[in-house]
């Protein structure tokens, strides 16, 4: 059996449901010229009167009908809420905080303090953290003066990435560690 045939076959069988159900053929257009005659139907409510169906889908936004009936949580929405708190972080909030990361650089030299702290700093702009601790000692140890409170100091001053800085209260090591707020 060819296309052809088929369709020959499905155009009669077509014909013949046609006639057993009185349906004329039409252009497809009728829909345009023809008036909704359809009786409102009325809804009733205990604390309101009686509205029609249309006045009441006015009322009620069908997406919030379901989001109430649901409970559907709203995630884009959750998720722009929790982006605009991390961005309204003021400075108050930051010099509060606890640190996010801490370093200990008590007994290295300056050298090696120096290239820790680097790789360190690099990590946290990394992980996108926003306050870390540098635990360097008050300087009991050294001969002149505390030599890596003194590099800390040096190298908050020349990072780019390194903001506003300050030692933390007696209890959190006081004078022999460093908070440093990183630069987003």
């Amino acid at each position: 059996m060819d296309f052809g045939e088929i369709l020959e076959q499905w155009e009669s069988e077509t014909k013949n449901f046609q006639k057993k159900d009185n349906i004329n053929k039409t252009s497809g257009q009728e829909w345009r010229n023809k008036k909704p005659n359809a009786p409102k139907k009325e809804i009733e409510r205990k604390d309101e009167k009686k509205i029609t169906e249309k006045q009441f889908e006015k009322k009620i936004n069908v997406m919030e009908l379901a989001l109430r009936r649901y409970g559907i949580v709203d995630k884009d929405a959750l998720i722009e809420k929790i982006e605009r708190e991390k961005r309204t972080i003021t400075r108050e909030d930051l010099r509060k905080k606890t640190p996010d990361a801490t370093i200990d650089l008590h007994g290295l030299t300056y050298e090696e303090a120096w290239k820790k702290l680097e790789a360190f700093v690099t990590e946290c702009v990394r992980r996108k953290l926003y306050k870390i601790l540098i635990i360097h000692g008050k300087g009991n140890h050294s001969n002149d003066n505390p030599v890596l409170r003194n590099m800390v100091r040096t190298f908050v001053e020349k990072d780019y990435r390194l903001g506003e800085s300050g030692h933390p209260e007696r209890k959190n090591g006081g004078k022999g560690a460093t908070w440093v707020i990183l630069r987003q």
